[in-house]
């Protein structure tokens, strides 16, 4: 908190200091500075250490989320019950879907599965009935 002023009454007043009032005023505002520049120096080292605390926290959300990708069911699953999911994703296309207009047709569903992840990519091209 700001230090107290012996001045404080004679502020945004037409007061004229004496001599001996100019050499307290001015020790009383280079003790004012010394202060502000002890408080940017400190707000300084806390901004550089909320910058460390944002990075590792970053850090830590990243790997949060990565782990929990782990946990989802659909790792779970089989390659000998996923890859009938695949064919039966192709079966169930209407063959007429490209004559319509844009949308997920025959064509692209493979495309679209092998996109998804490395094991999924391995998988539906391991499935000759995709292609």
């Amino acid at each position: 908190m700001a230090e107290s002023s012996p001045f404080s009454s004679h502020l945004r007043t037409n007061y004229v200091p004496s001599d001996r009032e100019v050499y307290i005023l001015k020790e009383f505002i280079e003790n004012q500075r010394a202060s502000v520049e002890e408080l940017t120096r400190k707000i300084q080292e806390t901004k550089a250490s909320v910058t460390q605390m944002e990075v590792q926290r970053a850090a830590y959300l990243k790997s949060i989320e990565d782990h929990s990708k782990l946990l989802s069911p659909i790792r779970r699953i089989s390659d000998d019950v996923l890859s009938p999911m695949f064919t039966f994703c192709l079966e169930t296309m209407d063959p007429t879907e490209h004559e319509r207009g844009p949308g997920l047709s025959r064509g692209k569903i493979s495309v679209v599965l092998s996109h998804v992840s490395m094991l999924w990519r391995d998988l539906a091209l391991r499935n000759p009935l995709l292609w």
